[in-house]
């Protein structure tokens, strides 16, 4: 039989679990590439966020969309930036049903089409999620951004959107927001060239906005002018704050609004997990210690019995933390193909090697194609290349 004071270093120490699990999520940080509010460095939406306090509107920023049953206030303007991950067929029907009870308007930025199911099943919009590309900027250094007019009611705002898509609606009453001007084409391979396949496609919508049943919305196919830097204007990138600004006031619509910002549905990686993981292995010895026990004076039954719970309550608390690390594992694995499909274009581009710039196009974009590209750099590297 365990003795009281056992039992009572068991429920201490299922309290220190409760509380581990409960600021695991903290310990888990945004990755540096993520648009999270938290990230403050380039690709973060930190400033974003200072910029919407700015205009003295309040925001929250929340790790499951779930938590919005919880937020106070008459509006709520749910805004979601290049998110990493798609939402589940769950979060989407709670999304219908919350924007049925509920005034949410929706503030979208994508240019890949990860949010495609939240904007096609509430709003009838998708992303395109190829890149465009303004044929007269080859070979200027600003290859990446194309020029936009933007509209907002009676406001006008030209912007340079970075690595934008295209929005696509079916719906007749959406009304084009921002339009890309130049000669535009779709760039299928990445690569930064004009190449026979590749269309032009006139002056294509990037951005829609209006009202559907829940609020209003606003669409963007371009996350990365709500960024740190473009909207910081950072190394002398045009800054968008301006146009960010005029998105702000129209949602907001001078209501009781609430600016609640997604954050769970980026990658995330371990800062501290070392810590915690100390916190974790010394919590039955802390346990132990606030009741003056020793490893004899417990026994060796009661100890085996008292890990065996504590495992039990660990693995049922740290499910979903833990899931997401692993996730992490492999999400790191695309940022780092990622980054390598981008310095091989860089390569590729001082090489003037048109085959290589094609290939990391294709990498950036399917993971099958790595080995390939590898393999290619290899044989230029023996040959003395570069």
């Amino acid at each position: 039989m365990m003795s009281t004071k056992v039992y009572v270093a068991v429920f201490i120490l299922f309290i220190m679990l409760t509380i581990f699990s409960i600021y695991m999520p903290l310990l888990i940080k945004p990755g540096e590439e993520s648009a999270s509010p938290y990230n403050k460095k380039l690709f973060g939406t930190s400033t974003l966020v200072s910029l919407i306090r700015s205009r003295g509107y309040s925001v929250v920023i929340i790790n499951s969309v779930y938590e919005l049953k919880s937020i106070d206030g008459k509006h709520v303007v749910f805004v979601v930036i290049a998110p990493d991950k798609p939402f589940t067929r769950g979060e989407v029907n709670f999304l219908k049903e919350y924007s049925s009870e509920k005034k949410l308007s929706l503030l979208i930025a994508d240019e890949i089409g990860v949010v495609n199911n939240v904007t096609m099943e509430l709003l009838g919009i998708r992303i395109y999620g190829e890149l465009i590309r303004d044929v007269d900027l080859i070979g200027s250094g600003w290859e990446d951004f194309v020029r936009v007019k933007c509209r907002i009611d009676n406001n006008e705002y030209k912007v340079a959107f970075s690595r934008s898509s295209i929005v696509v609606s079916g719906e007749a009453s959406v009304q084009p927001m921002c339009i890309a001007m130049g000669r535009i084409w779709v760039d299928l391979d990445w690569d930064m060239d004009k190449d026979r396949d590749e269309p032009y496609v006139g002056n294509p919508v990037t951005g829609v906005y209006g009202y559907y049943s829940g609020g209003k919305y606003v669409v963007v196919a371009d996350s990365s002018i709500f960024t740190n830097y473009m909207v910081g204007g950072y190394g002398g990138i045009p800054s968008t704050k301006k146009f960010v600004l005029g998105v702000i006031e129209w949602l907001a619509d001078g209501d009781d609004v609430v600016f609640v910002i997604d954050n769970s549905h980026y990658i995330m990686r371990e800062d501290t997990g070392a810590k915690a993981l100390v916190l974790f292995l010394t919590s039955p010895v802390i346990a132990a210690k606030l009741l003056g026990l020793t490893l004899w004076g417990i026994g060796v039954q009661n100890i085996l019995l008292i890990s065996m719970f504590a495992a039990v309550i660990l693995g049922a608390l740290l499910y979903k933390p833990l899931r997401i690390r692993v996730e992490g594992y492999f999400s790191y694995i695309d940022e780092c193909r990622v980054k390598l499909a981008n310095e091989s274009i860089r390569l590729g581009r001082i090489l003037g090697d048109r085959y290589l710039i094609k290939l990391a196009g294709k990498a950036w974009r399917r993971r099958r194609i790595v080995n390939k590209l590898v393999g290619y750099i290899s044989r230029l590297e023996r040959k003395g290349v570069g």
